[in-house]
């Protein structure tokens, strides 16, 4: 009898982008996306400028959103996908923009980097 794979709410992915779901929700989406290829993908269209969520944070001029979300792309990249050097392009275009805004979270990416 094979599972069907239930893929969580739109609602989750831009949480676990920007790196704000509580752990177990954290560790169940990154479980989900190691064996589902659509989820996969989605997240494979972040990376490439394609997520909605980037766009939107970069056309309202969001520049810490825009970080927060190439931040939680970059950990998703290098948990699920075990590309540390898409992962560090990632981290370190977050910390660039961290860094311009002068926010705490530039040492935490420049740490993954």
């Amino acid at each position: 009898m094979s599972v069907l794979l239930h893929c969580p709410e739109i609602a989750c992915w831009p949480a676990l982008v920007a790196a704000t779901l509580p752990p177990d929700q954290r560790e169940r989406c990154e479980r989900h996306l190691e064996s589902c290829t659509a989820c996969q993908e989605h997240l494979d269209r972040a990376e490439e400028g394609g997520e909605p969520l980037l766009q939107l944070a970069r056309e309202i001029g969001d520049p810490y959103e825009e970080g927060k979300i190439l931040e939680g792309v970059a950990e998703s990249t290098l948990n699920t996908h075990r590309q540390p050097d898409a992962a560090r392009i990632l981290f370190r275009q977050a910390l660039d923009i961290f860094e311009r805004l002068g926010v705490p979270e530039a040492e935490s990416a420049r740490i993954r980097i």
